[in-house]
């Protein structure tokens, strides 16, 4: 009796050693994905008019360091208009360019679109060139992309190197609630 229950203990655990032992795994099938041609873009490209500045503001570009002119996405800083609406307590926008600042670059393309259209195009914006270093020192404004949001002759609001449309949306949406 003893060598019989030894003998089916045995088998027992030899199948279940046998049960547990790993199995083979294997590879799944793998297929090519499909690669379709991308579409067409569906918005029509900017025409070189729209693009442009006005005439009203491309008059007054201010020369940068080296020359190159910063691209005018606003009207030029000009100190009387600047006190003009300072005066009547509406938040003005002051944007500070540099011809030769890959932020800007990358900036003015998207301040360019947004302050065109019909909620931000009312109120007063300036661009300032930061070769007027003594307007950007009376801002406290050491780098090119700054924006600021003056109210009452006083900064409400600065950003600084910021390029994504989105966020520059937001922050213009929030003078309003100056």
């Amino acid at each position: 009796m003893k060598f019989l229950f030894v003998a089916i203990s045995f088998t027992l655990i030899a199948a279940s050693a046998e049960a547990q032992a790993p199995q083979p795994v294997k590879p799944p099938a793998i297929q090519a994905p499909a690669v379709t041609a991308p579409k067409a873009p569906t918005v029509a490209a900017p025409s070189a008019a729209a693009a442009a500045p006005t005439a009203s503001t491309s008059a007054a570009a201010v020369p940068a360091a080296n020359g190159a002119r910063a691209a005018l996405v606003t009207r030029a800083y000009d100190e009387s208009a600047y006190t003009t609406a300072s005066g009547s307590g509406v938040p003005i926008v002051l944007v500070f360019s540099s011809a030769t600042d890959p932020i800007w670059a990358t900036q003015a393309v998207a301040l360019q679109a947004i302050l065109r259209e019909p909620e931000f195009s009312n109120g007063p914006n300036f661009q300032v060139d930061m070769a007027s270093s003594d307007i950007a020192e009376k801002f406290a404004v050491r780098n090119a992309g700054t924006i600021l949001i003056m109210k009452d002759g006083l900064e409400r609001m600065r950003s600084t190197r910021m390029s994504k449309p989105d966020p520059i949306r937001k922050m213009l949406r929030l003078k309003t609630a100056l």
